[in-house]
């Protein structure tokens, strides 16, 4: 399994990260609102759908779970549709252009006490960079370990938190990645999407930790 974390120290991309983190921090919450799927208030299910349960009732699925995560309660901008800020929204296609990713495949705001559910994301395999801020480190990103059984937590530290990794399809179900995080502070997660391309994936990572 392809995952590990990554210490940003190229200038241009901790620019345009000081800019996100300004604007998170500066950000108008009068203007927030939690979004649900549902009528049901997903925030008192956190400890269920971050279960070691409902982590294998999502395998047991099998192909029939779509990849994304069910559950997973989010800021939405009641003046902005998807895009919290429109600032956070242009760094973010800077970033995409800088490091050459194919797209930007996640940008989500979640409030304080939130998660997100167990999933695999087998609808976007590929090589790919998450990028995670939280406001205090009060928060984790986990994932099943294939190998192991076992269910790995990776606390997160106050400021930016980078993962590089390889999320497989069904079709190579060893690579399949199933993971969730559980935030009590203001957290914010963007994703880069390489595709298959190992190669831009693996340069990007480079540049990404050299500080020249």
């Amino acid at each position: 399994m392809i995952m590990r974390t990554l210490e940003v120290k190229d200038s241009y991309v901790l620019s345009k990260l000081d800019l996100i983190e300004d604007r998170l921090l500066n950000l108008n919450h009068s203007d927030l609102e939690i979004g649900f799927e549902d009528k049901t208030n997903n925030l008192e299910l956190k400890d269920e759908k971050l279960s070691e349960n409902y982590l294998h009732d999502i395998i047991n699925r099998g192909r029939t779970h779509d990849g994304y995560p069910e559950f997973q309660p989010a800021y939405e901008s009641k003046s902005l549709g998807d895009k919290i800020d429109s600032g956070i929204h242009q760094y973010t296609i800077d970033l995409v252009e800088y490091m050459f990713s194919q797209r930007k495949c996640l940008g989500i705001l979640y409030p304080p006490k939130s998660y997100c559910s167990w999933h695999n994301n087998a609808n976007a395999a590929g090589y790919g960079l998450m990028f995670s801020w939280s406001a205090t480190g009060e928060g984790d990103f986990r994932y099943w370990d294939l190998d192991k059984k076992e269910v790995v937590v990776i606390p997160d530290k106050k400021g930016w938190n980078v993962k590089t990794f390889y999320f497989g399809n069904y079709d190579y179900p060893e690579k399949l990645i199933y993971h969730a995080s559980s935030n009590n502070c203001l957290r914010y997660s963007m994703g880069f999407n390489f595709l298959e391309e190992e190669k831009t994936w693996e340069d990007t990572n480079k540049m990404l930790e050299n500080n020249e």
